[in-house]
């Protein structure tokens, strides 16, 4: 089977442009109503998943590895109930953040990704509002979800510049959690066709986080929003998780 060209792979590239910032902003407010039933329930039901493998240690004597899996169990049930948590609403998509999320009044500056749209908004002045769409970040650091048969927009991942060379990256995670059963769980992924100009390289990078999904880690907060704005607008969806 012939293999494709650079111009076969650079015509695949899709031109993108920058999608509008909102101009409102939201405020802080305790989680009430079902925002604050569900993080309970998803803290109680976490807290006994690992209850479960922290009795099964024990039981087998492996006093370290159930100490562990037995404190992140009781972490969880203080975290349900935790009293000085706060959401907001995304300026984008409107979707309220998660109660972990970190939000609180003293956390002028810092930055928080909606997990629904996955844009960036910041905390200024008491109110959320959307980050500054050309943030650059020395080190990869903004990050969005790897599409499934996902496509690159036609520049730089790290300027927006026209692209001279397509690079390749690669990625695995061991997990040794379930090591006490004789079991060791290696996930990998790559992500290939990504455009560079000839000024930038390593501007981007691909992890795993820890439910195993994997995650592109952008530099240029700009060329991340072009490539979720591209891959949306073509129906994409999220890529799975990949056990070998």
């Amino acid at each position: 089977m012939p293999t494709a060209s650079y111009q076969d792979l650079l015509g695949q590239l899709t031109e993108a442009g920058d999608t509008p910032v909102p101009a409102r902003s939201t405020s802080l407010a305790k989680p009430t109503g079902p925002v604050q039933r569900k993080h309970v329930m998803q803290c109680v039901l976490l807290a006994v998943v690992l209850a479960g493998p922290a009795a099964a240690l024990f039981y087998y004597s492996h006093w370290i590895l159930g100490g562990i899996f037995g404190l992140l169990a009781v972490l969880m049930l203080v975290a349900a109930f935790n009293k000085d948590l706060w959401v907001a609403a995304c300026p984008y998509c409107s979707a309220i953040f998660r109660p972990t999320a970190g939000l609180k009044p003293g956390a002028e500056g810092k930055s928080f990704q909606c997990q629904e749209c996955f844009e960036y908004s910041v905390l200024e002045g008491g109110r959320v509002k959307p980050h500054d769409p050309k943030a650059l970040s020395e080190v990869p650091t903004f990050k969005s979800p790897v599409f499934k048969e996902g496509v690159w927009p036609k520049g730089c991942v790290a300027c927006g510049a026209m692209p001279t060379r397509l690079d390749e990256i690669k990625t695995r995670s061991v997990n040794y959690g379930m090591l006490a059963f004789g079991r060791i769980w290696v996930t990998s992924g790559k992500a290939s066709g990504i455009p560079y100009c000839d000024k930038h390289k390593d501007a981007l990078d691909l992890k795993f986080d820890q439910q195993k999904r994997m995650w592109l880690e952008w530099c240029s907060l700009q060329m991340m929003r072009r490539y979720l704005a591209v891959n949306r607008k073509l129906g994409k969806q999220p890529a799975g998780r990949k056990f070998l």
